[in-house]
């Protein structure tokens, strides 16, 4: 396939990757379709999305293991990101970080290392710092940052000097349309890839039934499925790289496709119009903490537990708050309408569990919570 490369100074970058959360697991190991998702990810770089992009957060370092096994002896045609996790962004933990995962994806440097989350607790003058000792020892290539605030990206910038930010990597779909109201401008001007997860909305394409109905019209115009008209949305936003996830033959071939899409003008200005879900602004009290059903993941349902962060996440909620009061903004949770009459609550709490109660923290309840509601 013609892949369109995204030129990021003297990098060309496919203009489709990989993404890999749940390859390997979500947040604890699964070995139990190693062999499916090893195929998945050599059948991508066949078709050239050979930029693939992991984490040490991801199944408890198995993916990082999946990824290096799918690279093996092909190594050198791939662009290979990772990310370190916030609780590892102290300079001895960030250095030791590193090399677990180059130990696990079996290679000696990084094409791109990426600190996952921020953590206000380390400071980023640190952070920064050990990022860029490795780059000096040539165990990473470029440093890229992940769920960034627009005045976090500014002050990386800064911290970093003459050396390059050579990403940014947050959500971005077309339920979440967030980073286009300032973080991808801002990359545009400044030369920096914007790589936008769940680009698909994990797998949903887009979170509302009434904008998916639109999309599946203006995809049957255009002469493609819903999925890549939606992946060719994003690319022509600007240096946006969206990396999606994929197992099934049919789903991979076609996200591949997506980079031969160049959408008319005038379908790319109705999807801007009419492929938009807005942001809602409801009474935190109205929405009902739902456990997370995946079971592997420890979250809280009261005030109380998310204050004392018995779980011990990283950044705590309290950690957040205080980033949220700086900035006076989040990334919008995500809510399901509750269909039987549960008295006060509207909403069950869907995606953004430790955001939702950092914001409830942050303003003590008295100010209502920006959220996405899912159909």
């Amino acid at each position: 396939m013609n892949l369109q490369p995204k030129q990021i100074g003297e990098e060309k970058i496919p203009a489709i990757g990989q993404g890999c959360m749940g390859i390997g697991g979500r947040f604890t190991i699964d070995r139990s379709r190693d062999a499916e998702q090893i195929a998945a990810l050599k059948l991508g770089i066949d078709l050239g999305m050979t930029f693939i992009d992991t984490a040490e957060g991801y199944g408890g370092g198995h993916s990082e293991e999946l990824v290096g096994e799918a690279v093996a002896g092909i190594r050198e045609y791939v662009f290979l990101a990772s990310k370190v996790s916030p609780n590892h962004l102290s300079v001895e933990l960030l250095t030791l970080a590193c090399e677990d995962s180059l130990r696990r994806l079996k290679t000696d440097r990084l094409d791109l290392y990426q600190v996952h989350w921020p953590n206000p607790a380390i400071p980023l003058e640190e952070t920064l710092g050990g990022l860029l000792r490795l780059r000096e020892q040539g165990k990473i290539r470029h440093i890229g940052v992940s769920n960034f605030s627009l005045p976090e990206l500014r002050r990386t910038r800064s911290i970093l000097g003459s050396t390059p930010l050579f990403s940014v990597q947050t959500e971005y779909n077309l339920f979440e349309r967030g980073p286009e109201e300032g973080i991808i401008p801002w990359c545009a001007k400044e030369g920096v890839l914007f790589i936008a997860y769940s680009p698909l909305d994990q797998g949903r394409v887009v979170g509302s039934e009434a904008v998916r109905l639109r999309l599946v019209k203006l995809a049957r115009d255009v002469g493609c499925t819903p999925s890549q008209l939606a992946l060719a949305f994003l690319r022509s936003q600007g240096p946006v790289l969206p990396i999606p996830k994929a197992l099934s033959e049919e789903h991979i071939r076609e996200n591949a496709g997506a980079s031969e899409i160049v959408l008319p003008s005038g379908i790319r200005s109705q999807m801007d119009a009419e492929c938009r879900v807005e942001v809602k602004l409801v009474p935190w009290h109205h929405i009902r903490p739902a456990p997370d059903k995946t079971g592997d993941h420890a979250v809280y349902t009261t005030i109380e537990e998310a204050r004392a962060n018995l779980a011990g996440h990283s950044p705590s909620p309290q950690d957040l708050a205080m980033e949220i009061v700086r900035n006076d903004r989040i990334k919008p949770i995500r809510v399901t309408p509750i269909s039987e009459g549960n008295g006060v609550f509207q909403y069950d709490l869907a995606e953004g569990r430790i955001r939702f109660w950092a914001w409830v923290l942050a303003f003590d309840g008295e100010r209502d919570v920006p959220v996405l509601v899912r159909d």
